[in-house]
């Protein structure tokens, strides 16, 4: 079965699920077996700083790819020594 499953990301946050060179979202990708896109910057709505992560995949890799994309947001968020802020969905 299919699903998919998309996230709204502050765009200065986009860094932690891209990593360096793309390797995170790569990881990701392949670890969970699923497609994820990022919006471009150009295509934020312009009220909002957030960008749209779509992960699209079998049910059980889409809730993996969710899991680790949360992940990575929260190390980061620690790393800034920020409040984590929960992510929509």
């Amino acid at each position: 079965m299919r699903a998919m499953l998309i996230l709204y990301v502050p765009d200065e946050e986009v860094g932690a699920i891209l990593g360096r060179k793309g390797q995170s979202l790569t990881d990701i990708q392949q670890s969970a077996r699923v497609v994820i896109k990022i919006s471009d910057r150009s295509k934020m709505d312009p009220t909002t700083s957030e960008r749209e992560v779509s992960i699209a995949g079998a049910f059980g890799g889409v809730k993996l790819a969710e899991a680790m994309i949360g992940e990575r947001l929260g190390m980061a968020r620690a790393r800034n020594h920020r409040e984590p802020a929960d992510f929509e969905a």
